[in-house]
């Protein structure tokens, strides 16, 4: 709240001084008036009693709007090198106010952290307290068909899940994902060598679903292949998050979207349905990572897949 309160006055300064030079201004002065203007974006009309997860998110804001510019113009060229008393003036408060920002920043990330890790144990208790003893008939509370929920078959979808090695003793988010990943990770080293044979075969003459279901494993593979033999629930949640990244502009893939039963030779179809499983089974764990972390994590993470 004290750095909304000092930025507030830097702007009132940084506005009247450069009204004063009347278009003319110092290099080092338009570059802090512009800096100053970026913080009050962000700091600026904070809530009276922030929170921690609200403290996160303006940490998260204000590093977005110095993204490409770290430290800013005028923290890195200006400060010590200011032509005049008003440069000056404006260089040391916005240094003063950057350095505890950036200190506030450190501590609320540290803060988001132990907040996660605190949500992950409480949620790893409940899983484990309130989950049913295992049962030789089904699947506990693991019904194929509500695990697929977010499929676009949720038939293949549940029978490839009901497939899993384990899948049936499995009883928290975590164990689900850690089960569901690595059986992805199997299957798309299977894939990729199919689509590495049969792509071969065609001496550059692929068709185009073809083509593009090996271009999607290869994407796949490139996240899911060497997971480590067992991951914790941070390193599930991290695999998760680099395949939504790796598809993030292309969601679902054209494999998936436009090649499932459409394709025009048995290779094609073969490898259009190892890739639609592999997505459904990576789908159904993120959607149980989503539930041991559910904040959102980048500026344009989008936590779903399609």
């Amino acid at each position: 709240m004290c750095q909304a309160n000092k930025t507030t006055e830097a702007k009132a300064l940084a506005d009247t001084v450069l009204a004063a030079t009347k278009g003319k201004a110092p290099y080092c002065l338009e570059a802090c008036a512009k800096n100053v203007s970026s913080m009050a974006d962000v700091l600026v009309d904070l809530p009276a009693k922030q929170d921690d997860m609200n403290a996160y998110l303006t940490a998260k804001n204000f590093r977005a709007k110095f993204k490409h510019e770290d430290p800013p113009i005028y923290e890195k060229d200006c400060r010590n090198k200011s032509s005049t008393a008003d440069e000056t003036l404006l260089a040391n408060k916005f240094h003063d106010i950057w350095n505890v920002q950036v200190s506030t920043m450190d501590g609320s990330s540290h803060c988001f952290v132990l907040l996660s890790l605190l949500l992950l144990l409480l949620i790893s208790t409940v899983d484990s307290s309130e989950a049913p003893a295992p049962t030789t008939t089904g699947l506990n509370n693991n019904d194929p068909q509500k695990l697929c929920l977010g499929a676009s078959d949720r038939e293949s979808c549940a029978k490839v899940i009901e497939s899993i090695p384990g899948i049936q003793a499995a009883n928290t988010a975590g164990n689900i994902s850690d089960l569901c990943l690595h059986f992805a990770a199997n299957k798309t080293t299977e894939a990729k060598a199919l689509a590495d044979t049969v792509l071969a075969a065609t001496k550059g003459e692929a068709p185009y679903c073809l083509e593009a279901c090996a271009k999607n494993v290869s994407s796949m593979a490139d996240v899911l292949v060497d997971l480590p033999a067992k991951q914790d629930d941070m390193n599930a949640y991290l695999t998760a998050k680099n395949f939504r990244a790796k598809f993030k502009h292309e969601d679902p893939p054209i494999c998936e979207k436009d090649c499932r039963n459409k394709s025009s030779t048995a290779d094609e179809t073969l490898l259009a349905n190892k890739f639609h499983d592999i997505w459904n089974v990576v789908k159904v764990a993120n959607s149980q990572i989503e539930l041991m972390f559910p904040w959102p994590d980048g500026e344009d993470d989008d936590s779903d897949l399609a």
